[in-house]
């Protein structure tokens, strides 16, 4: 009798182990997809709201009207963004990849080199992700061409920066949260990591 309730008893311990394991595994992939979905929905609003800038008449003129664009270039590309607290640079550049106008100092005053330049030339979007030490320096850049009317061809690119730290914000995570997020290129290099704990012996699976 005691052998039986014994047995009973550790088979009873191991399947309420494991069924807690899987609402565990429950919760974590169902945080895991929303943020990945809110994530999707950020950068896809991005990519509709600069494509719709650089069809824009203040930006096509803004590539000819060397004289009088900086007196609404620049306030007009500072205006984008997502929300209040989800900030992008913007940069509007020539076919040349010479700087016109900028939101913010950070966008750079030469993108000829930049990975899809050529592409973007060629009518076509393009994005790339930029590593560097921190989040708050990493970044996506996003490019459009600029198609001036006349000639119906790209005579400019409009590249938006989505810097790394906008991303808790959209996960909605601080240190307080319950979830840790990792978010991996196509490689499975770490891109970013909100708010990754110093710590990681925590994350690990016993």
């Amino acid at each position: 009798t005691v052998c039986v309730t014994l047995v009973v008893g550790v088979y009873a311990t191991l399947f309420v182990r494991n069924q807690l394991l899987q609402e565990v595994q429950y919760e974590i992939d169902r945080e895991a997809i929303t943020g990945a979905q809110r994530i999707g929905l950020y950068l896809g609003a991005v990519h509709h709201n600069l494509k719709n800038m650089a069809a824009s008449s203040l930006v096509i003129n803004g590539i000819v009207d060397s004289y009088g664009r900086d007196n609404y270039l620049t306030p007009f590309l500072s205006d984008f963004r997502i929300s209040d607290s989800l900030l992008v640079d913007v940069g509007l550049f020539d076919f040349k990849g010479k700087l016109i106008a900028r939101s913010s100092p950070q966008v750079e005053e030469d993108i000829s080199r930049e990975a899809g330049f050529s592409e973007v030339l060629q009518g076509r979007s393009n994005a790339d992700y930029h590593h560097h030490d921190t989040a708050q320096d990493s970044y996506i850049a996003i490019t459009y061409p600029v198609f001036y009317e006349a000639t119906q061809r790209p005579e400019g690119v409009l590249l938006g920066r989505v810097h790394l730290d906008n991303f808790p914000d959209i996960l909605k995570v601080n240190k307080q949260s319950l979830f840790y997020f990792k978010l991996t290129d196509r490689s499975g290099a770490t891109v970013g990591n909100w708010p990754w704990p110093e710590n990681d012996e925590i994350l690990k699976r016993q």
